[in-house]
């Protein structure tokens, strides 16, 4: 698992810069604009990339698992609001 920088890694070795995602968190309560970007190793070693934008009222997520050898027949770019009345 290679230590991207500025993503929050997670894989089958464990996590690496939890910190920008508790920051993300910090900033979401505080209703100040954020980004974080995440990504996530499967098993096989495929990057499965989430990007999470908070604007001070929704967080937009993006999911990206177009680079998973086993995400099936949906794999590409998905993207959806969140507002806190969703939650």
């Amino acid at each position: 698992m290679s230590n991207r920088v500025g993503y929050v890694v997670a894989g089958p070795p464990g996590l690496v810069n939890v910190d920008k995602l508790e920051k993300f968190y910090d900033d979401y309560l505080n209703k100040t604009s954020s980004r974080v970007a995440l990504a996530r190793y499967t098993d096989e070693g495929d990057p499965i990339y989430i990007d999470l934008e908070f604007n001070g009222e929704e967080i937009l997520y993006t999911y990206d698992n177009s680079w998973d050898g086993f995400g099936g027949q949906n794999k590409g770019v998905q993207k959806t609001t969140c507002t806190k009345s969703d939650v």
